[in-house]
């Protein structure tokens, strides 16, 4: 229930926000199509992933300052 909730509160975070990114938690449990297709098997997991599909950057778990970690991640391989 509490994955359930959070996958809620982030949709509204989201939408709030604006963001122009999709969310892939679909709060299923292990036969999770996002789980299934990219081998997920900790959580939380953040992954960049292109347009076609590949896996740029993976990252398990959460430390304080990994947000600025994927930040910089993302501007990288935008180039910037």
């Amino acid at each position: 229930m509490e994955a359930y909730q959070r996958g809620k509160a982030a949709l509204k975070f989201i939408e709030e926000k604006k963001l122009t990114y999709d969310f892939l938690e679909t709060h299923i449990g292990p036969d999770d199509p996002v789980q299934t297709v990219f081998d997920v098997k900790y959580l939380p997991l953040n992954l960049i992933i292109d347009a076609e599909g590949r896996v740029m950057f993976l990252h398990a778990g959460f430390e304080e300052g990994d947000e600025a970690r994927l930040e910089r991640e993302i501007l990288k391989l935008l180039g910037e």
